[in-house]
């Protein structure tokens, strides 16, 4: 694999700066929300948040605005394989 250059390092470590410091409210907490049922971060790039889940494997794009579109907001639960109950659930608790 090869390795990222030093230039595209520092843009990573700034935009994950970036991203810790000025998440969008629902951006944040869609994420924290897929973060409890066992995804993680595996990287920001611009305005959108990749996550990862090992087992069972599933990866999900968050758009990191301040609303979400109720069909985007629904392909996230779906994508993750969540019903939307238990997406509330874990939005709740």
């Amino acid at each position: 694999m090869k390795k990222a250059s030093p230039f595209r390092q520092k843009n990573l470590k700034r935009c994950w700066w970036l991203y810790e410091q000025t998440a969008s409210p629902f951006g944040a907490c869609c994420v924290k929300v897929l973060e409890k049922a066992g995804f993680y971060v595996l990287r920001p790039k611009g305005c959108h948040i990749s996550l990862v889940r090992e087992e069972p494997f599933a990866q999900v794009v968050v758009p990191d605005h301040k609303e979400l579109d109720r069909g985007t907001l629904r392909a996230i639960i779906r994508q993750s394989g969540l019903s939307v109950d238990e997406f509330i659930d874990l939005l709740n608790g």
